[in-house]
């Protein structure tokens, strides 16, 4: 390959192709841990709210403790998940 050619399209994010097709498993991944992402936070806000109204009484706190926990790193893992694959899926503008 020419060189300079090479050091001409350094930097030229114009000429970025997708990695990803329609039908790849990334892409599908990728909306997978987005689904996953959604109902996680969702389920994680409805149970945080349940622990400071205290609807299931004052001695239930340690077990909103673990399922607001499991719930939250749920929720971070889910969402890097999609940040990475969101990466490998650029789209050409």
């Amino acid at each position: 390959m020419n060189n300079e050619t090479d050091n001409q399209n350094v930097g030229n994010y114009s000429s970025l192709q997708p990695i990803a097709t329609k039908d790849d498993p990334i892409r599908k991944m990728a909306k997978i841990s987005l689904i996953v992402f959604i109902v996680s936070l969702v389920l994680l806000a409805i149970f945080g709210i349940f622990d400071i109204w205290g609807i299931f009484g004052n001695d239930s706190g340690d077990i909103f403790g673990k399922i607001e926990s499991s719930f939250g790193i749920l929720t971070g893992a889910s969402f890097l998940l999609n940040l990475g694959l969101r990466i490998f899926t650029v789209k050409k503008k």
